[in-house]
């Protein structure tokens, strides 16, 4: 097993082949996931496409754990959310899935500890340097700064991990209700599928000005995987997505 990509003082803890899950998760490559005690690694084929090299640091996982999709079952799926928000997928063999899981938690949470470990240390030590009178307007500079600085990472764990429960799903109930409104008013089906899309456009736009990653929910007119993308993306219930489903078959009898 080739290992050229490790930096000094890194090691493979655990390694296996697997595939990627591709943006908007309609496809994946194949490869390897390698997990080190320092980030997750994975390197495709070479035959794939896409990047052949994909790398998530501890210090920007958020959350990783068990993911299942109703319209493309895989059972077999790790999430791992970074502290950007995006979602990551790696299909691994059945038989190691438990050992994934529990290896990445165990290794990132014992990093997360050692890290928080060496700045308190960090920071006694800067404390202990500024009793100085001296440097006491820079020591307080700094202080602020690392405060800062802390507060601002630990905000990004929680949006991504919570993904913010004040996002506003006022549109995506009005998208779950489309079928049935189409059925009443009589609309065509290539009236209803425009208003869908339209509406679920208009739906990641708004995402996207909030701030959030809409890649991973892939096209606007495959509405239901669109809505069962976003209610995974949120940790939300798949309640608008299961509403959309019945409501369309409603409509078509």
């Amino acid at each position: 097993m080739d290992y050229d990509f490790l930096m000094p003082g890194e090691q493979v803890i655990m390694v296996g082949p697997a595939n990627k899950r591709q943006a908007g998760g309609l496809a994946s490559k194949g490869g390897h996931l390698y997990l080190t005690n320092k980030r997750l690694v994975f390197k495709a084929h070479a035959f794939n496409l896409g990047s052949a090299f994909d790398e998530i640091p501890f210090s920007k996982i958020a959350f990783s754990g068990n993911t299942l999709n109703m319209l493309m079952p895989t059972p077999n799926m790790i999430r791992v959310i970074t502290t950007d928000g995006k979602n990551h997928g790696f299909i691994v063999t059945g038989k190691q899935k438990e050992q994934w899981k529990q290896k990445i938690t165990e290794v990132v949470q014992s990093y997360k500890n050692s890290s928080k470990n060496e700045e308190q240390t960090i920071q006694t030590n800067n404390e202990e340097t500024c009793a100085a009178p001296s440097s006491e307007a820079d020591c307080q500079t700094e202080k602020t700064h690392r405060d800062t600085t802390e507060t601002n990472y630990q905000q990004n764990i929680n949006n991504a991990a919570q993904n913010t429960a004040t996002v506003n799903n006022t549109m995506v109930w009005i998208i779950a209700l489309v079928p049935v409104i189409g059925a009443l008013f009589s609309f065509g089906f290539l009236a209803f599928l425009i208003v869908n899309i339209v509406l679920c456009t208009v739906d990641e736009n708004n995402l996207k000005k909030a701030g959030y990653d809409t890649s991973v929910l892939g096209n606007a007119w495959l509405i239901p995987v669109y809505l069962y993308k976003r209610a995974e993306m949120f940790h939300h219930s798949k309640a608008y997505f299961i509403v959309w489903c019945v409501t369309f078959v409603i409509s078509c009898l």
